[in-house]
């Protein structure tokens, strides 16, 4: 041992806990895992394919953005070959398609990939089967998150850690997106796991090689993942520096040698990928994420708190008469203000026995370093992170353990040290087991609002295109022909019309009525006006339409006072703007004309 140190008397850390566990612990842990894979399964094909995951279904299948046609009129059953399963695809070509048409890792990909060729899913079945995956990996998120409280302070901890993560209303929201959310979290949470036990070996004076080679692999996988895992990663090792200088472990020794060394390895490993970060950072699809100037610098405080509340408590808000949103909202905030309160009463209490908890104290330090890490990069590189609660993931699997933490009723000596709470009643125990029976109470309803589509609604909801675009002018259903012009300038908003016309096809086939809807995705500049774009001509053999569409993109919102169509056969016709059939969602217009032939 170096002279001027010293060793932390603890205990081994393993996963039995050194006393008798309850009869009932284990079937309570069973059963919040199938509470949570009800709620994470539960109506999971029931909402539209929305954009991101649309552009997910385009990689995953094994296609790409230059596989659709563009230029001309299309009947709906193209579409299929676009949602079909491509199974001869390899991964070097899913990762060589997302290099050059989107900003994204592939190890989520590639892996959704291969599971969907085991699936082998019917056309009607891609959006469960897209997002079934993800589904299950949130699932996985319950047990883990036990785990880990268990093994940093006890299993009442990760009971009600556990508890927390099942009925989530956010957990369950990312569990039912078919993106890269549940699985950079269970990696996240895999190498929290792996950081304790490196951390101990920091400060016990020894080397278990498994824990440090699979925290690198761990970490390997999380960097392939998703970019925002790197954040978690620097956090985790600035936790480690932090713990052990605060124990009196010093670095300048083999200690910073073998972290050193891992994160020597990882880096080497990663190492192939990096001039594809630095090229998918200098793209431009960021740039929706830029803070707003002036008072803008105000949004991301209040958004940021707004997305901490609903982690854990989200009431039907959205879109819905003041009236109703306000109470709702000051409901939402009471409970969140009462849980935090509670939080914080508990962490102190904690470190009132456990002053030197290295174990609380890696997961305390990672998460406020998560948080500096968002400040910065939202007030030192303007990306306001907070415009979409999803980002959260990147954190919510350390707040979720510390709320399991502090919450806990009692702790038990299954610890860094071998020591326990104290056993005497104190008041605001009472208090807290109310908030954590409420709280967990409100999470479940709140996860049945996010089932059936009554929070965490979705972005350009795809749902609502297709109602007004097929709403016949007798409210009928459509008897007549309607072509649609998708104008998009980049991939993005191909992906988004995508996500449209999908939602259209899905709506017909439900309605059990003839696809007579042709569409076209026509490119343009963004310096080129959709009104002085000619069209193209409808197929000889689709209906000739009644009713054109033009949907275009955010900032492209003039529409010319007539067009004409034609067809190869040549027919032609003028459409003329019905003023009365004009939308707008989310920035992007789309207006109804009425056609004639000639």
């Amino acid at each position: 041992m170096d002279a001027g140190t010293r060793t932390i008397p603890y205990s081994t850390l393993r996963l039995r806990s050194q006393q008798p566990i309850p009869a009932w612990h284990y079937p309570l842990l069973i059963g919040l895992v199938l509470l949570g894979l009800g709620l994470r399964f539960w109506q999971l094909d029931g909402k539209p394919l929305w954009l991101d995951e649309v552009i997910t279904a385009v990689f995953a299948l094994g296609n790409n953005y230059r596989d659709i046609p563009t230029n001309g009129f299309i009947g709906l059953d193209a579409l299929t070959e676009q949602f079909a399963l491509n199974p001869g695809i390899t991964c070097a070509t899913i990762a060589q398609n997302l290099v050059v048409d989107s900003s994204h890792p592939p190890l989520f990909f590639c892996g959704l990939h291969r599971w969907l060729v085991w699936l082998n899913p019917a056309p009607e079945q891609v959006a469960w089967a897209l997002r079934s995956l993800s589904a299950l990996l949130g699932t996985l998120l319950i047990p883990l998150i036990y785990i880990l409280n268990r093994v940093a302070v006890s299993s009442i901890a990760g009971l009600v850690g556990a508890g927390f993560m099942a009925v989530s209303p956010f957990a369950v929201y990312l569990s039912q997106e078919a993106r890269h959310y549940t699985l950079p979290m269970v990696l996240i949470i895999l190498s929290l796991l792996c950081g304790m036990w490196m951390l101990q070996d920091l400060l016990r004076d020894r080397v278990r090689a498994w824990a440090w080679l699979l925290w690198i692999a761990v970490s390997l996988c999380g960097l392939y993942t998703h970019y925002f895992f790197l954040m978690a990663l620097v956090a985790q090792i600035g936790a480690w520096v932090g713990v052990c200088l605060w124990q009196g472990q010093g670095l300048l020794n083999w200690r910073g040698a073998l972290l050193g060394l891992a994160i020597a390895i990882l880096v080497l490993g990663y190492l192939p990928w990096i001039p594809v970060l630095y090229q998918h950072f200098s793209q431009p699809s960021t740039d929706w994420l830029s803070l707003a100037p002036g008072w803008g610098w105000l949004n991301p405080l209040y958004q940021g708190l707004a997305g901490w509340m609903i982690f854990f408590i989200l009431l039907p808000v959205e879109n819905q008469p003041l009236a109703i949103a306000i109470p709702l909202g000051i409901i939402m905030l009471a409970v969140f203000i009462l849980l935090a309160r509670q939080v914080w009463q508990g962490i102190r209490n904690f470190y009132n026995q456990h002053p030197t908890h290295p174990a609380m104290s890696f997961l305390l330090l990672t998460t406020l370093l998560i948080g500096l890490e968002f400040l910065v990069i939202i007030y030192g590189l303007g990306k306001d992170l907070t415009l979409a609660p999803r980002y959260s993931f990147v954190y919510f699997p350390n707040v979720c353990a510390l709320v399991g933490i502090a919450l806990a009723q009692r702790v038990r000596r299954r610890s860094f040290f071998p020591s326990s709470f104290s056993q005497q009643s104190q008041p605001w125990r009472n208090w807290r087991k109310l908030t954590t029976s409420l709280v967990l109470a409100l999470g479940l309803l709140s996860s049945l609002f996010v089932v059936h589509g009554l929070g965490f609604q979705k972005s350009y909801n795809p749902a609502t295109v297709a109602a007004n675009v097929l709403r016949s002018p007798n409210e009928g259903a459509p008897d007549e022909g309607i072509a649609i012009a998708f104008f998009y300038p980049t991939f993005q908003e191909l992906a988004l019309h995508l996500s449209f016309a999908y939602e259209i096809q899905q709506e017909l086939a439900e309605r059990n009525a003839p696809s007579e809807v042709s569409m076209a995705f026509l490119p343009h500049s963004v310096t080129e006006d959709p009104a002085e774009v000619s069209l193209p001509e409808v197929e000889g053999d689709r209906p000739f339409p009644q009713a054109l569409w033009m949907i275009t993109s955010p900032g492209y919102d003039t529409f010319p006072d007539t067009c004409n169509l034609s067809t190869p056969i040549g027919e032609t016709a003028t459409c003329q703007i019905a003023p009365d059939d004009r939308y707008q969602i989310f920035g992007v217009p789309y207006q109804r004309y009425t056609c004639q032939r000639r």
